[in-house]
């Protein structure tokens, strides 16, 4: 299954790691064991982050990727399954898909008047909403 790996490390803890060259020993060592098609690293709010899009064939995998960046950098992990275009496509243009999406309450066109203090929204007929 295709995963979203996001690491994000502390700052005093990055800076340890790279002072000490651990944060490259890391680094290198994951991304040798998750081989993923696609890794970024980039901050985010002031903090060393990365993400990382790999294939896992196992839950059973998770701990040998998180115990090395939770020992190693103190990091904040999120683990997500993901998917590209080519899997939504194919996930819309199953034949075996029934989707019945519900019948929506108001459906579109809304307006929206903006008084002095607050909006009043109006559904396509007219009728007040909000």
């Amino acid at each position: 299954m295709r995963m979203m790996l996001k690491i994000v490390i502390p700052t005093e803890t990055g800076n340890k790691a790279i002072k000490d060259g651990s944060l490259h020993g890391i680094f290198e060592a994951i991304m040798r064991k998750l081989m993923p098609e696609a890794a970024y690293f980039f901050p985010e709010h002031g903090l060393r982050s990365a993400m990382m899009i790999f294939d896992m064939k196992d839950a059973s995998e998770i701990p040998a990727i998180a115990e090395p960046l939770f020992a190693g950098l103190n990091a904040r992990l999120q683990l997500l399954p993901v998917m590209n275009a080519d899997d939504l496509k194919k996930d819309w243009t199953s034949q075996d898909r029934q989707c019945d999406l519900p019948v929506r309450r108001f459906p579109p066109p809304w307006s929206a008047e903006l008084r002095p203090n607050y909006y009043v929204v109006r559904d396509a007929d007219g009728q007040q909403l909000a």
